[in-house]
């Protein structure tokens, strides 16, 4: 008998049913939920602000809060926005409920305020995460006012922090302003890593009317004809616009062959107005990213920038042009003046090959057969050294005197009458070899490819890295490894004019193995790698959404410096050859002969097979690669005849290899040796010379001729007066110990003001000095050279103590530039024009003293300084001037009759804790100056003011911050 029960009835199959289904829909619920959170972006949410329910503004079914604050007074859109002042602090504010670790928020909020930069944006965690994002600085504004404040942050590792809310906001007491159209946008972390940043590329738009689309089109159908862009130097005008902010441009055509021209992404050369820039450039190119290989260009320059190498911006943009749908594009800096202010260097020429020459045959041959060639005219030996901005060259003194120092090095090089070290910073050189060989990006490599700046303090050329790939591949430029490979040996081929110099020259073969065994060597280039994967994750995504069967592969950059790496060292016995010519009595006379693929150094001889030698003989001798198409070339040295063995290195590399000497002869000899010699014009009584140090010995001297180190360490006893005359300088290429007492001062004066000062270059150690006063000195100014500073430290870090700077009749009485420096009790006076000059440093001053300058006391640019108990007065125009993304802390100081007394400009941050300023035409002042910067900003804690014509002066959205209440 079956007894039934009530609850039975539950599982009838029916019911059952209905039971999996509403569990099936709990889970496909869940799984929603949780996709919808970790998968997707959350997307935009926005409010106008025009609708409101009590507390709450309504945007469809989303929510904001504080509505209390709607006002009708003024709108960026429609008739309401929301208005903070003192008594309503809050403006709308929209909660995001669960945050976490890497999402990525953004918002955006109109202002307008009578008060520049009045209220702030702000994103703030909930309670007990201490967590607040905030910022005032509106980067647009429009013609009625309103200027759109953009913040955007990366979300912690924090376990507190589980929502955000965001909203526009005031604290102060006095003021108001308006807030309209409030944007919020979340991105989730997992969404970041694997959909890409969607964030990251600028939009632009490029309006091009009708005569000028023409005038392009044109001269497109022209370069179609003959295969080559002709017409290249026409520009036609054009607005360019980003976020609703529009500026008038010139724009043309750009590229040389007409891979530019495919398609309808052609290439483009832009120009902004004088007073413009865009993205801190004035002029700069559009392509289609395929022009340079995609990501391998972007890598390059990328690597260039790690590494400290001038290089020209590069990166990707979404392009619209009229009304046709916007594309991906690349963007690339031209050779202007921002080019090395943006990189920390001082205004200099860039120089050129001119290809005019080339091109103009081209096009003459095109036309006459059909065909594009260069044989009739040898256009690389017979290019031109040119300048961009040729015109503007022309009309300033002081760039067309760099430009003829330039120009001459240049000439140097390619005619091979100068040593390179004269010519190039070896470091830099080598270091760009090095990464344009472990990437392929050889193409740069090409003559006219090859961009050089001239540092106008060093006197030096440095390579511009740029034009690294082509469209379809890597440039090929010979079936080795390595592109350095047999580069030092005698034979000069169709391009030798252009590196064969470099790989002959010692100090460049050394540090171009060392360079290209460090970037090649696998760890390296992974670890590389690995701190760029998110840069490249990102926009090889969104090169994919324009070009989708991109894909980039770093496999094939590891391959490349394996391959580069594992061909570097040499071989026992085969990369040396060594033969036995003759023999006389205790020695014999040896042939060498190098038939490795880069430059041998010869260190020693001795008896042992082994590469951990116990040397007899220490020698230093370098032995020059051979071709093995050329006749091999030979060093003779005559060692012991009883030596077996020499033993050498690879130059600029530690492992120490060893190779037997054969008993019976070689072929033909080729001795080759130079030798530098320092300039000492004191009588050899006067000091003391070891291998490493000059050391002057206590005295009065007076020198008319200048005294140049380039390989010694100087130092000067207490009490030691040198007196330059007749344009007499002291230069110094390793560091300086210059130690006076109190009672026994260290002097170096003028007595005609002829004089030239004191150079230290590129000296890596620290020098230091005390108790030195230079007096009377003017600026260095002969040959190749010409310095702003009468004491200039150029790359060469410094202590000062106890020094005095007076009576100097140029522009800085101290100059510092990319030098990191202490200085403490100097006194400057009676300067011509500033008195102490840091370019790109970073340093301390302290206990100092400035007065009688005929501009700035201190002038600072794009460097990080703090300044304590430091006193001025008399002051021809600035106290402290800080520019160029300068950060300046300023402890305690007085200024007392000048100018401007603390002066912020072009993105520079100045922090003040107690200062002093009085007597002065304005105490404060903040602003823009250079157009591809931005405002300044001061930020005062303490300070007291008397007698000063103005408080501040601020313009162009800069900000000066006063303490509440004194």
């Amino acid at each position: 008998m079956i007894i039934k029960n009530e609850h039975t009835s539950f599982f009838k199959p029916k019911y059952l049913v209905w039971a999996v289904l509403f569990l099936l829909g709990l889970l496909v619920a869940y799984f929603l939920r949780s996709s919808t959170k970790s998968n997707t972006k959350s997307g935009e949410v926005f409010t106008s602000l025009e609708k409101r329910d009590g507390e709450i503004f309504k945007e469809g079914k989303l929510t904001f809060y504080n509505a209390h604050t709607q006002s009708d007074d003024r709108a960026k859109t429609g008739k309401y926005s929301s208005l903070v002042n003192p008594d309503q602090k809050y403006g709308p504010r929209y909660n995001i409920p669960t945050i976490e670790k890497g999402d990525r928020v953004c918002a955006s909020v109109w202002r307008w305020s009578p008060i520049s930069d009045f209220g702030y944006l702000a994103i703030q965690g909930n309670d007990g995460s201490d967590y607040l994002e905030q910022t005032n600085i509106g980067e647009e504004i429009d013609e009625e006012g309103w200027g759109k404040i953009n913040l955007c942050v990366d979300i912690p590792d924090n376990d507190v922090l589980t929502d955000l809310k965001v909203f526009p906001y005031s604290l102060s007491k006095h003021g108001f302003a308006y807030f309209d159209d409030l944007s919020v946008s979340v991105i989730r972390a997992d969404s970041i890593k694997n959909q890409g940043n969607p964030l990251f590329a600028k939009n632009l738009e490029l309006y091009i009317d009708q005569k000028g689309m023409k005038a392009i089109t044109d001269a497109r159908d022209e370069a179609l004809r003959y295969g080559i862009l002709i017409n290249n130097d026409q520009y036609s005008n054009a607005k360019l616009s980003e976020n609703g902010q529009t500026q008038k441009v010139k724009i043309r055509l750009k590229g040389d062959w007409t891979d530019h021209l495919e398609g309808n992404r052609w290439s483009y050369r832009i120009k902004t107005a004088k007073d413009q820039a865009w993205n801190r450039m004035q002029t700069f190119s559009v392509q289609s990213p395929e022009r340079r290989f995609f990501l391998k260009e972007w890598l390059f320059h990328d690597f260039l920038n790690q590494e400290g190498l001038l290089t020209t911006r590069y990166d990707f943009i979404w392009l619209k042009i009229n009304d046709a749908k916007k594309q991906l594009y690349a963007f690339e800096e031209h050779f202007d003046k921002q080019l090395p202010e943006y990189k920390h260097r001082r205004e200099g020429v860039i120089l050129k090959f001119s290809e005019d020459a080339a091109w103009e045959q081209r096009l003459r041959s095109k036309k006459a057969t059909g065909h594009h060639n260069t044989i009739l005219l040898d256009a690389k030996h017979n290019s031109d050294i040119l300048p961009f901005k040729e015109s503007r060259i022309e009309g300033d003194s002081s760039l067309l005197k760099q430009f003829v120092s330039a120009q001459e090095l240049l000439y140097a090089y390619k005619h091979y009458t100068r040593p390179v070290e004269e010519i190039f910073d070896i470091e830099k050189m080598a270091k760009y070899y090095a990464i344009l060989e472990v990437l392929n990006a050889y193409h740069s490599l090409v003559w006219h490819n090859q961009r050089f700046y001239y540092d106008p303090v060093s006197k030096l050329l440095e390579p511009i890295g740029y034009d690294g790939f082509i469209e379809e591949a890597e440039y090929k430029i010979n079936a080795h490894a390595c592109f350095g490979y047999f580069k030092s040996n005698l034979h000069v081929n169709d391009w030798g004019k252009y590196y064969n110099a470099l790989f002959r020259n010692e100090k460049f073969a050394a540090a171009y193995a060392h360079y290209i065994d460090k970037y090649s060597e696998k760890e390296y280039i992974k670890n590389y790698l690995t701190s760029i994967e998110e840069d490249l994750d990102q926009r090889e995504l969104l090169l994919q959404q324009d070009f989708p069967d991109y894909d980039f592969d770093p496999k094939t950059i590891l391959t490349k410096a394996k391959q580069i790496n594992t061909s570097i060292p040499a071989y026992d016995n085969v990369s040396l050859k060594a033969y036995t010519d003759s023999k006389t009595g205790a020695s014999k006379q040896v042939s060498l002969s190098n038939y490795h693929h880069l430059p041998l150094q010869i260190i020693g001889t001795g008896n042992e097979a082994s590469n951990t030698p116990t040397i007899s003989t220490a020698l230093n001798q370098n032995i020059w690669s051979n071709h093995p198409d050329m006749t091999p070339e030979y060093k003779t040295l005559e060692l012991p005849v009883e030596h077996s063995y020499v033993y050498f290195k690879i130059l600029g590399l530690d492992k120490i290899y060893f190779s037997k000497i054969k008993k019976w002869p070689a072929g033909n000899a080729i001795v080759a040796n130079t030798d530098t010699k320092n300039n000492i014009p004191l009588s050899e009584t006067d000091y003391d010379s070891s291998e490493e140090l000059l050391h002057i010995k206590s005295g009065d001297y007076t020198l008319n001729k200048p005294l140049i180190l380039t390989d010694k360490k100087l130092s000067i006893e207490a009490g030691t007066t040198i007196d330059l005359t007749k344009g007499a300088y002291i230069e110094c290429h390793k560091p300086i110990t210059l130690k006076g007492t109190k009672e026994n001062p260290i002097l170096i004066k003028s007595s005609d003001k002829k004089g030239q000062g004191l150079l230290v270059l590129k000296a890596k150690f620290k020098s230091t000095l005390q108790h030195v006063h230079f007096d009377g000195q003017d600026n260095l100014d002969k040959g190749n050279y010409f310095m702003t500073g009468a004491i200039t430290f150029y790359e060469s870090p410094v202590d000062l103590t106890d020094c005095r700077f007076s009576n100097n009749s140029c522009e800085d009485a101290l100059n510092i530039i990319r030098s990191d420096f202490m200085a403490d009790r100097l006194h400057i006076s009676n300067t011509y024009a500033d008195g102490f000059d840091a370019d790109f440093c970073k340093g301390s001053i302290k206990n100092s003293y400035a007065t009688h300058t005929g501009n700035d006391a201190f002038d600072f640019s794009g460097s990080v300084i703090s300044i304590e108990n430091c006193h001025f007065t008399q002051i021809g125009d600035k106290g402290i001037s800080a520019g160029e993304e300068a950060t300046i802390s300023i402890v305690s100081a007085v200024i007392d009759k000048a100018v401007i007394g603390v002066a912020s400009k072009d993105l520079s941050q100045v922090e003040i804790d107690d200062i002093e300023v009085k007597n002065c035409n304005k105490a404060f002042a903040a602003y823009k100056k250079k157009p591809e910067y931005g405002p300044g900003t001061i930020r005062i804690k303490k300070y007291t003011e008397s007698n000063n014509k103005f408080l501040e002066l601020k313009e162009n959205d800069s900000i000066i911050e006063f303490p509440e209440a004194q």
